[in-house]
């Protein structure tokens, strides 16, 4: 989820970094259905935390709404 962040980020501003802290999930017959808590850190070391549900198949080939 890390890296899923990190790469849509828009090109020509700073980088953000984040960080998984925990994750919980529901198993369903095709996908995961995750809340993620992330920590999302700026360049200048401010930080928040925040939690993010998303929808992830079980062949883990995309990352979904979570509706």
């Amino acid at each position: 989820m890390a890296s899923y962040l990190e790469d849509r980020q828009i090109q020509n501003h700073t980088k953000i970094h984040f960080d998984v802290l925990d994750v919980t999930w529901y198993e369903d017959t095709t996908f995961y259905l995750c809340r993620f808590r992330i920590k999302m850190t700026m360049p200048d070391g401010h930080d928040t935390t925040g939690d993010m549900m998303k929808k992830i198949p079980k062949d883990m080939t995309a990352v979904l709404p979570p509706n």
